[in-house]
């Protein structure tokens, strides 16, 4: 099979380990451990700095609005992304009920990002059935109920979405 250089245009990527880190503990922050993340947006190349306890985003990149409150029993995945500037944002998957907590049966979809966010990394937060309603970018990483949050980075979104563990 042979590339065509044309099937390459307009990639967006990240073409560097963002190595997201930091979700865990009572905090709202995040880290990358690369000193220098490359990445890609529509073929452009950009780079942005080391985060060492950046600030989690409070509003969906998507939608503009506030992350949707997990509820108890409820499961979703969020994906880092930058934008064009070096901003990181976070874009919200649709929550999904989450009663069976042993089996991976449960998928939570990844949103549908625009074409000027290059996704660098995922993670799936699990509400258990004892948490009360949980906030991406307000509530702690350890809040009562939440499952251990491995952040999984990627140069691009798998075609399939992620499955609770």
């Amino acid at each position: 099979m042979t590339l065509n250089i044309n099937d390459a245009k307009n990639v967006t990527q990240a073409t560097s380990l963002a190595g997201l880190t930091g979700l865990s503990g009572a905090a709202t922050t995040y880290s990358t451990a690369a000193l220098t993340l490359q990445y890609a947006i529509k073929g452009l190349a950009y780079a942005k700095a080391q985060v060492s306890g950046g600030a989690t985003p409070t509003t969906d990149a998507v939608t503009a609005a506030a992350f949707v409150a997990l509820a108890a029993s409820q499961a979703c995945v969020f994906v880092f992304c930058f934008d064009s500037a070096g901003a990181i944002k976070v874009a919200q998957g649709k929550p999904q009920a989450w009663t069976d907590t042993s089996a991976r049966s449960v998928a939570t979809p990844f949103p549908v990002l625009p074409d000027t966010l290059c996704p660098f990394a995922y993670a799936v937060i699990q509400n258990g059935s004892t948490g009360s309603a949980w906030t991406f970018g307000t509530s702690n990483w350890n809040a009562t109920g939440v499952g251990t949050i491995t952040p999984v980075n990627v140069q691009m979104l798998p075609s399939a979405p992620p499955e609770t563990a």
